[in-house]
């Protein structure tokens, strides 16, 4: 490209005398000056096609003056250019980035190890599944490949928003320790059964633990040289890789395993009954889940823990002074039978029946009065099955032999539990 050069100087005609023939404007001339003028304009670029940066090289003098221009545009936060560190895509289609521009921190381009997402969805990193915030049109190939290649798993993912992933992930029935069928109070002795929580259970029948709750997190504190236990059924276990959280100061282990922090994983063959168990020390929340993550706790719906916890110790617990047992026939005027209906499937029939006394309980006659149990009533399984059980219930008064009755627990927070189902 050129720049204009005059050829005629036509104010210098002007100083010259008249009659002069030098001071005459000729057309050739004039002609000239116009040829030389687009000729200039012709080999120059619009200035509406060209950035702020190209119209300050272009108008750069000679070849120093531009490779300043150009040290000048390196600097700044992006100067290393041949690297991607700390660039934003700012929109530009992430597609196969080569020579120069591929070396640098992030040279090894070809693995996402390290890479935040940036808004990318989650997901199989191929074709149209990386668009929008990027504004990709699909990585493929090399790009795909490294050390999250397998970006369909959620394996190191441990919550979602902060909060649990997907349910039923742990295999802990009450581990939130929210379930007390038994009523058993802080400090008490564990007794015969062994059992204090639903599900879970110490080693000796004077064995003892104390527990708060707050907020809806209950807080089991092991007393030293006693162990908590929960053994957990293997119809609820597959073969693989476990680990076992919690939170608390006690020591925990899986099976056979050694005693850890919270966290530890252990082995456990599908199908076999594995214990639980913890030392000394405070414990809440616990969850044992498959694989070698730990992940937040899932806290699911207290209906739910309660029918899992009905598997292995059907109850029915009285919320009113009308809570019905069961439902049958007087077969003397001191003696009923009725049936009780398990709300699910007990793990194994019931070979036992426990409740606070008998003068919590009341039978209707036929005149659909209420008869209570006396002092000296007694309530005890004549059959059962994992659906059911028929009761016995004496100690009544004003039956008539073959009336229909209904039996009812006649005050708010008494039980009636059917035992032998655990494990």
């Amino acid at each position: 490209m050129s720049n204009y050069t005059k050829t005629t100087d036509f104010a210098a005609k002007d100083a010259l005398l008249t009659g002069n023939p030098s001071k005459l404007v000729k057309g050739t001339e004039i002609n000239v000056e116009f040829s030389n003028i687009q000729t200039a304009v012709n080999s120059k670029l619009d200035s509406s096609g060209v950035t702020a940066f190209a119209a300050t090289l272009l108008d750069d003098v000679n070849a120093a003056t531009a490779r300043g221009t150009l040290g000048a545009a390196e600097s700044g936060a992006n100067a290393d250019i041949t690297s991607m560190t700390g660039l934003s895509n700012g929109g530009i289609p992430l597609v196969k980035v080569s020579g120069a521009a591929a070396s640098g921190a992030n040279a090894d381009i070809t693995s996402m190890t390290g890479l935040s997402n940036g808004g990318v969805p989650v997901a199989k990193v191929s074709g149209a599944a990386v668009a929008g915030a990027l504004g990709s049109s699909g990585i493929t190939g090399a790009a795909a490949s490294g050390a999250n290649t397998d970006i369909t798993s959620l394996g190191a993912v441990t919550s979602i928003n902060g909060g649990q992933l997907a349910g039923l992930r742990n295999r802990i029935i009450n581990g939130n320790f929210g379930v007390n069928q038994r009523a058993y109070t802080s400090g008490g002795v564990v007794g015969a059964n062994l059992y204090g929580h639903d599900r879970w259970k110490m080693a000796a029948s004077g064995d003892t633990y104390t527990f708060s709750t707050t907020a809806n997190v209950t807080t089991v504190t092991i007393p030293a040289d006693k162990v908590l236990q929960q053994v957990i059924e293997g119809l609820n276990l597959e073969t693989g890789t476990y680990t076992l959280s919690w939170v608390g100061t006690a020591q925990g282990k899986i099976g056979a395993g050694s005693y850890g922090a919270s966290g530890i994983t252990g082995a456990i063959t599908g199908g076999t009954n594995t214990t639980i168990e913890f030392g000394p020390g405070t414990v809440s929340k616990v969850q044992l889940e498959f694989g070698s993550t730990p992940t937040v706790f899932e806290q699911r719906p207290y209906s739910l823990e309660l029918f899992a916890c009905r598997r292995y110790l059907p109850a029915i617990l009285s919320i009113n002074t009308l809570t019905v047992v069961g439902t049958g026939q007087a077969y003397s005027t001191t003696c009923a039978r009725v049936n009780v209906k398990f709300t699910n499937d007990a793990r194994v029939t019931p070979t036992g029946v426990f409740y606070q006394i008998g003068t919590n309980f009341s039978c209707t006659n036929a005149l659909a009065d209420d008869v209570s149990v006396g002092g000296s009533g007694i309530i005890s399984i004549i059959s059962a099955s994992a659906q059911n059980a028929w009761l016995d219930i004496t100690g009544l008064s004003g039956l008539v032999a073959g009336d229909s009755t209904t039996a009812y627990m006649n005050t708010s927070g008494a039980s009636i539990l059917f035992t032998g189902c655990e494990l």
